[in-house]
């Protein structure tokens, strides 16, 4: 699977969350838990672990001419009801 995200966006969330896209990405070669977070647009939200933490991510499903790819949209530590159901799945 490919990966994108908005540089802009990914800057931001190194400097508020110590998160980087790039490193995240690593979340889905392991386990994971999934779910829908919206419908409209349709997210979906990760829950796996990078490093030591354990990150919550959410993104799109995305095509364009080269095939699917996930768009990221956001990320953070997870949270406690979040490791909850990374630990039930």
């Amino acid at each position: 699977m490919r990966f994108r995200w908005d540089n802009k966006k990914n800057q931001l969330l190194t400097i508020k969350r110590g998160l980087d896209f790039e490193i995240i990405v690593q979340l889905f070669e392991r386990s994971y838990h999934l779910s829908r977070k919206y419908d409209d647009p349709e997210q979906w939200r990760a829950i796996g672990w990078v490093n030591s933490s354990l990150i919550t991510v959410i993104y799109e499903e995305r095509e364009d001419q080269d095939g699917p790819f996930y768009w990221f949209v956001t990320a953070w530590i997870a949270t406690k009801t979040e490791e909850k159901l990374f630990n039930e799945s």
